[in-house]
């Protein structure tokens, strides 16, 4: 059993759980999940890290409330507690140290991509974020962001706040600016069509671009097969090769039809 330690509202549909779990945040690194079962009747669901405090023992995570299992995360008060809880699993975040890196969040993204950023700044890195929702209730910790960034960029699609437009429009206006410079590397967290579009704007510049992928996946050890997506035109599992992976290389239209076959909310069994 993993007691909760707090359960915040980050957005509207967002929720930050942050449990006890030593021994996932004692190992945990940037750009790595976890996967839980609520309770025994639960199905396994896997959701990214956000952060993780190793003196306080606790592991926090991000997840949008859109089907039963994550009803019920975010029904959790602290004092309960969840079922099962495994990790960190999958590949960390290659973090190294570059001239400038643009880090482009949408939505829970905005979350899950944080503390990857926040790891670039750490060796070295100049960070520029470039933070996207739709309105300006969706665009959260930008303070947070703003400590860690060399500059910060915020962008609603109905304009209420920051620049208007997508984080790929805009992403695609700082890139064509001669002020603007040009990145090392783009790091990029959302939807599925966001990193996409996001990966056509860079893949003409040839400017390297990692994308953190999130297929559905049960065990987490590459058994069930649910999370194989095509990259560089060969198979891969997330759970095991990923999360993250080269933007370009990843085929997006198979997730695509994979997500339209597993909508969020199918019942599963």
């Amino acid at each position: 059993m993993y007691r909760v330690v707090s359960n915040q509202l980050l957005a509207p549909g967002i929720r930050l759980l942050t449990v006890i779990a030593p021994q996932v945040a004692a190992k945990a690194q940037p750009g790595q999940f976890i996967i839980l079962r609520v309770d025994e009747k639960g199905e396994r669901a896997s959701f990214p890290l956000v952060d993780w405090d190793r003196s306080q023992g606790t592991v926090s995570f991000s997840f949008q409330e859109r089907d039963r299992t994550t009803a019920k995360l975010a029904a959790l008060t602290p004092g309960a507690s969840v079922l099962n809880l495994m990790g960190p699993l999958g590949h960390p975040s290659a973090i190294g140290q570059h001239g400038q890196v643009l880090a482009v969040a949408e939505g829970m993204g905005i979350a899950t991509l944080f503390g990857v950023a926040r790891a670039f700044r750490e060796v070295g890195s100049q960070v520029v974020a470039l933070l996207g929702a739709a309105h300006d209730d969706g665009l959260f910790w930008q303070g947070r962001w703003q400590a860690i960034s060399h500059q910060l960029v915020p962008v609603t699609e109905n304009g209420s706040s920051g620049r208007q437009g997508s984080v790929a429009q805009e992403l695609g206006k700082m890139l064509s600016s001669p002020e603007a410079g040009r990145p090392d590397v783009v790091v990029v967290r959302g939807s599925t069509p966001t990193m996409a579009e996001v990966c056509e704007v860079t893949r003409p510049l040839g400017i390297k671009t990692v994308v953190s992928i999130h297929s559905l996946m049960f065990d987490g050890f590459g058994i069930c097969g649910g999370c194989r997506i095509t990259v560089d035109g060969a198979v891969r599992l997330v759970c095991l090769d990923g999360p993250d992976f080269d933007g370009h290389k990843v085929d997006w239209e198979e997730i695509r039809r994979r997500e339209m076959a597993y909508p969020p909310g199918l019942p599963m069994s």
